[in-house]
């Protein structure tokens, strides 16, 4: 069964829902962001300091996996179903061609948007946030989950913006709480040791973010395709563990 109950939600409800997700199975989502996101600590590890930009590139690769792969491991959780960290990068491995390509069509919409009129690249945000959901879970193209995504959004483009600049602001203060502290303790000269700091506070924070996107997408296709009574017709049909036999009874 699922681990939260399928209904449409409030913002507000969709947050408490990913914070619920993400404290009950923290394990598992950091496992998840650490598997791709730890060579990027490895890099600014062992890199001569002139290189560390280097580990930037490399955090830009990687975020279409990862973002992949957080999303899956989502839908597993959401869904009742039991996570597995690696199964869920390796099916995001998978599709890494149409999520870079996500990354770039949506860096270009937005970026355009914001250079254009400014109100465009919010846009621009909310009619495309769905792509790698749609990428992943339902396996498409990325012109198709550019229109997919476009669909979903239509008429919920305001609520989209909310709930992802609220998950931002809790993400950005969290941020700040974990990074802060620590800067001041180690100091702020060594330019290596600011980004290893950065980039473990990455690997326990990005989740959140992945896992608020997840059921914004799951939210409203249950508000336009009735996708939790669809679960509910799922779950009936499934077959039914066969009771004792009636010479066992017997």
């Amino acid at each position: 069964m699922p681990s939260t109950a399928l209904r449409p939600r409030t913002g507000p409800e969709i947050i408490d829902a990913a914070a619920h997700l993400l404290r009950s199975h923290y394990a598992q989502f950091v496992t998840v962001s650490a598997v791709i996101f730890l060579p990027i600590v490895a890099s600014r590890l062992f890199l001569p300091e002139p290189y560390l930009a280097l580990g930037d590139v490399l955090k830009l690769g990687l975020w279409p996996l990862a973002q992949g792969a957080g999303v899956l491991a989502t839908s597993e959780v959401y869904l009742g179903r039991e996570v597995h960290p690696t199964s869920c990068v390796l099916r995001a491995l998978s599709r890494i061609g149409s999520l870079m390509g996500v990354l770039f069509v949506q860096g270009f919409l937005i970026a355009g948007g914001f250079i254009l009129l400014i109100v465009p690249g919010f846009l621009a945000i909310a009619s495309t946030f769905a792509m790698p959901m749609v990428v992943v879970l339902e396996e498409r193209g990325v012109l198709d989950a550019l229109g997919r995504s476009r669909d979903l959004a239509q008429g919920s483009r305001s609520r989209i913006l909310g709930v992802q600049a609220l998950s931002a602001l809790i993400v950005f203060a969290a941020q700040l709480v974990m990074t802060w502290p620590l800067m001041l303790l180690v100091g702020r000269d060594s330019a290596r040791t600011a980004a290893i700091i950065t980039d473990a506070v990455l690997i326990l924070l990005f989740p959140l973010p992945y896992i608020v996107a997840t059921l914004l997408y799951y939210d409203l296709r249950i508000r336009r395709e009735g996708f939790d009574l669809e679960v509910m017709a799922a779950e009936l049909d499934r077959p039914k563990p066969a009771g004792p036999s009636a010479s066992a009874v017997g």
